[in-house]
């Protein structure tokens, strides 16, 4: 009996520890491919600033990097567990943020939907929550 128990307490466990496992993947393929993707930069003229170290930007730089960050925490929504960008063109020109991001996150969200969409990802609500919470702490360092 206790054996049966002990069993089911260690199979209850291995299960929890293959969501969180799966959950910290998921996170980690969001987060890279919204926020590190931009490093690929596939406009030679235009320099991301995510390409450049935070000591070396300028103050412009820094700001863009910042009003980022405040795009993804606002305007980052799931809907029909798809993630979408309730910002346009014109909301990133407003805020001075360069055309370029735009075009650029608006392609990693259609590249993580398909990948989320491919890989029967049910969950993205909260994944999209955990980055959220996680870019509000780096944008008040």
């Amino acid at each position: 009996m206790k054996n049966a128990i002990l069993n089911q307490f260690i199979s209850t466990r291995i299960c929890e520890l293959e969501m969180l496992l799966r959950f910290t993947f998921y996170f980690l393929i969001i987060g890279f491919s919204l926020l590190v993707s931009a490093c690929n930069n596939q406009n030679k003229d235009f320099r991301y600033v995510q390409t450049i170290p935070d000591s070396l930007r300028t103050s412009e730089e820094k700001m863009v990097a910042n009003q980022l960050i405040k795009v993804l925490i606002e305007d980052i929504k799931v809907e029909n567990n798809k993630i979408v960008l309730k910002s346009s063109k014109s909301d990133f020109k407003s805020k001075g943020i360069p055309i370029q991001y735009f075009n650029k996150l608006t392609d990693d969200i259609d590249n993580t939907n398909k990948y989320m969409n491919s890989n029967n990802v049910n969950n993205i609500q909260e994944l999209v929550d955990s980055l959220k919470s996680n870019l509000s702490r780096e944008l008040k360092n």
